[in-house]
């Protein structure tokens, strides 16, 4: 019975390691995406989320510029929400480290995820775009007219050609309080993905001028793990492309030089004695 037992268990192992190898079956919650290999083709599914997923994440930075005068060089990497308030008065920065997805790697689709905590008034509901950020910048030091401490922006809020993408990846309208909301950066996330120096976040801003509202999602830093922005990502690698085989030519072989005979040089003629 023990010996069966143990026939079983092993089994059942080695099917499991199977159906993750040939299935694609997805990896235990909180298991390192570099522990399997998977097979090309295969979609992949991960969420970045600060201190959530995957196991030890710690790659996500957000804050948020004010241009109220008198707040214009007031940093606000530490608070539980990230603003963004319509009339451009207040904008939010973002970005997810990307390097556990291989630069090879075909992004099908990514979204991102912000919780609404609270609004100024939640009965009303303003357009928010997500533009994609065009110079570094460090969470702990940008302001309404810097980037970092050493360097400003083209324009102040991050409003020059320089500073950001002209025209929003991605749009949706924001309201109520309490919810979800998603924006698609499927082509953002590729291009960093390929080029990952390129990747210097998201910058979400609202132009809407018929009144004024203020916007405050959970950030990196919130309380509450589970509300912390999320980027989800769908990949898969690209399947190998047989190269043709070559076959080698016959080698020739040079034929053999042909030597000429000696020429016979003829005998001397005897004359006769007299």
């Amino acid at each position: 019975m023990a010996k069966m037992f143990r026939w079983s268990l092993g089994f059942l192992l080695v099917a499991a390691l199977m159906g993750w190898l040939i299935l694609g079956w997805p990896a235990p919650a909180g298991q390192a995406l570099a522990d399997f290999t998977v097979p090309p083709g295969v979609p992949i599914t991960v969420t970045f989320q600060q201190g959530v997923t995957p196991s030890g994440y710690a790659g996500c930075e957000d804050t948020h510029i004010n241009q109220w005068l008198g707040y214009r060089e007031t940093n606000y990497c530490t608070n539980s929400t990230i603003e963004v308030r319509t009339g451009d008065q207040r904008a939010a920065l973002i970005r997810f480290d990307l390097s556990q997805i291989p630069e090879t790697a075909i992004i099908l689709s990514a979204e991102l995820e912000l919780y609404l905590e609270w609004s100024t008034n939640a009965g009303l509901s303003a357009p928010v775009g997500v533009y994609k950020a065009n110079r570094p910048w460090v969470a702990c030091q940008a302001t309404w007219e810097k980037a970092t401490a050493l360097t400003y922006w083209q324009l102040g809020g991050a409003n020059g050609a320089n500073d950001r993408a002209g025209t929003p990846v991605s749009t949706a309208n924001v309201t109520g309080q309490g919810n979800w909301h998603s924006w698609s950066v499927t082509s953002l996330v590729q291009g960093w993905v390929a080029q990952p120096t390129s990747n210097h976040g998201m910058i979400l801003k609202s132009f809407w001028q018929d009144y004024s509202l203020a916007l405050n999602f959970a950030s990196a830093g919130h309380g509450g793990k589970q509300l912390r922005p999320r980027l989800n990502v769908v990949y898969a690698m690209a399947t190998p492309t047989a190269s043709p085989t070559v076959t080698a030519s016959p080698t020739v072989t040079a034929s053999p030089t042909l030597t000429a005979s000696p020429t016979v040089t003829a005998s001397p003629t005897a004359t006769a004695s007299p």
